[in-house]
């Protein structure tokens, strides 16, 4: 995980950062219409969870910690999963929310499954509920 953890040449030595963190804000919504600015926030429905890595120390076998956030309460990723399940976001089927990790994956895969069973990125898309996306796909031959 301490490679998420930013690295550059003029972060080494005394300066090598120790953690990393990054934070969703959410509110609830009503939506009022079917545009993309129609729908009014719920007072006070502000959410903001957040996961920090923190880098160990391999010479004394520490390892690197991820830690989570509910807002800005540290909180076991079971209970980040719960509460934002009984908010409707469904961390285990819908692809709007890429988590953390996921990113590189996703970046690696080909561009269509070589199979019926195989998953490129044509075939994600598809799970993922973009359809758009993946009839402009074929247009373009993907």
């Amino acid at each position: 995980m301490s490679e998420l953890i930013h690295s550059s040449d003029a972060y080494t030595g005394a300066n090598t950062l120790q953690h990393a963190r990054v934070g969703v804000h959410f509110h609830e919504i009503i939506d009022t219409g079917d545009g993309d600015e129609d729908y009014n926030v719920v007072p006070n429905s502000q959410c903001v969870v957040e996961r920090e890595v923190v880098r160990g120390d391999a010479e004394m076998k520490i390892p690197d910690k991820s830690n989570y956030y509910l807002n800005g309460k540290i909180a076991k990723f079971s209970e980040v999963a719960k509460y934002l399940g009984e908010k409707g976001i469904d961390l285990d089927n819908n692809r709007f929310l890429i988590l953390q990790g996921e990113v590189e994956m996703i970046s690696m895969m080909p561009p269509k499954g070589k199979t019926e069973n195989d998953e490129g990125l044509l075939e994600y898309l598809e799970v993922s509920g973009l359809a758009l996306y993946v009839r402009h796909a074929r247009l373009i031959g993907i």
